[in-house]
């Protein structure tokens, strides 16, 4: 079998093949044209195979110590993202390995480039680190406008900037990582830390992914994601003290990630967009702000669900979901399977048909001028089949129509009015 591969595919996917212990997802071989299954000591290994040819396949490496005129193997390692980058040609896949080291060369500072099948990877057992701590003024700014691209194994850290940058004559805000007109990115095993202004920037890409990321302690409460016209998927990461993303006219999912001690006015703000909130942990946090966790404000029709999360330990002034349309436009906001416990705000839904469905809510309490813990305004509510338990809040229907019905209602004892209260609604 591994005669097989040699024979067709390059050098890298047999060394793939080989070091394999676990399940091999390397995203920079998107093309799914061929798929290997192979068996070794009882372990499935699933290598995507990319169609190119091995004889345009280039890898490269960089070192802190490289230097720009190097020839790029591991023993004469370039210096620079940019010096490899200026080696590449146009044909087949281009793989940068990032050796061990911190990086500091301002050739390393700004990338722009529209190449596609670029892979740029830690080498093995190396903890590459991009750190611009010296320099406020130095900021990391990469920009992808290729197809595959995927990222692998580098730290970010004590990235500064401006908040308008200067390239080619153009003026941008500043971006860790900037996707334009790209498709399947994967960003994986990467962490960013003390990190400032605009982080992660999308315009206009397709199938972008940050999975086993660790994000936190921004210096600056502009945007962490900033998504226009994309779809992208962050999973299986750590967000910790993290500022607020805005979300635009995009689809993404959040699946199974942990946030914690993350103290801003909202984390998510969402326009125009759908969205998929599955199995997350949000926990140990303060949202200062009005709209808490999740803020949603559309003018078309959108779905948002949040499915299997847990929220445990959190407070703050008034929502930890907060819906609401100025044209009046009715979103489809799903609740369902979730845990809320020691939680001081609520769900909060405008114009809205509200579904909130088998979660179990326990120890809830009103936050600041009484807001209730579920909360449905001109629209429509199903609240059905929860656990509501141990608990000073309520829920609120108010102009809506709705049902409430199996549900569990347990040692509770709302501070403000009843457990139920329903003002100018049709309630059954």
């Amino acid at each position: 079998l591994e005669e097989n591969i040699t024979d067709t595919h390059n050098e890298t996917n047999l060394t793939l093949l080989k070091e394999s212990k676990k399940e091999i997802s390397k995203e920079a071989f998107k093309d799914d044209n061929s798929l290997i299954e192979c068996l070794e000591e009882e372990i499935v290994t699933k290598v995507k195979v990319s169609i190119l040819s091995a004889e345009g396949d280039e890898i490269l490496y960089i070192s802190p110590t490289g230097i720009a005129t190097a020839s790029g193997t591991s023993e004469d390692p370039l210096d620079s993202i940019n010096s490899a980058l200026a080696k590449f040609s146009g044909e087949g896949s281009h793989t940068i390995k990032v050796m061990d080291g911190t990086y500091t060369s301002m050739d390393n500072s700004i990338v722009n480039t529209d190449l596609d099948n670029l892979n740029i990877v830690a080498d093995t057992d190396a903890n590459p680190i991009f750190n611009f701590a010296y320099s406020f003024s130095s900021p990391l700014y990469w920009i992808f406008s290729g197809n595959n691209i995927y990222l692998e194994g580098l730290k970010f850290s004590n990235i500064r900037g401006s908040y308008n940058l200067n390239i080619n004559g153009g003026y941008y805000y500043h971006s860790v990582l900037r996707f334009v007109n790209a498709s399947n990115v994967l960003v994986e095993n990467c962490a960013m830390d003390m990190v400032g202004p605009y982080k992660f920037n999308l315009t206009n890409s397709d199938n972008v992914s940050f999975k086993n990321c660790s994000f936190s302690n921004s210096t600056s409460s502009y945007y962490m994601f900033a998504s226009e016209n994309s779809n992208f998927t962050i999973e299986d990461s750590n967000l910790t003290n993290i500022s607020t993303s805005s979300i635009i006219n995009s689809t993404f999912k959040l699946i199974n990630n942990t946030f914690s001690n993350n103290n801003v006015s909202n984390l998510f703000t969402t326009r125009d967009s759908s969205a998929e909130i599955i199995n997350n942990t949000v926990k140990d946090s303060y949202f200062s702000g009005s709209y808490g966790f999740f803020q949603i404000t559309d003018e078309i029709e959108t779905n948002i669900s949040f499915v299997g999360n847990n929220f445990t330990n959190i407070t703050g002034r008034y929502n930890l979901i907060y819906s609401y349309s100025n044209q009046h436009v009715p979103r489809n906001i799903l609740i369902a399977n979730n845990s809320f416990t020691d939680v001081s705000e609520g769900i909060n839904a405008e114009y809205a048909n509200l579904t909130v469905e088998n979660n179990t809510f326990k120890n809830m309490s009103s936050s600041s001028n009484n807001y209730p813990t579920v909360y449905s305004h001109y629209g429509n509510i199903s609240f059905k089949n929860n656990n509501f338990t141990d608990s000073s809040s309520l829920i609120s229907v108010s102009s809506s129509n709705g049902t409430i019905e199996n549900n569990n209602f347990l040692n509770n004892v709302p501070n403000y009015t009843g457990i139920i209260y329903s003002y100018s609604s049709n309630l059954n």
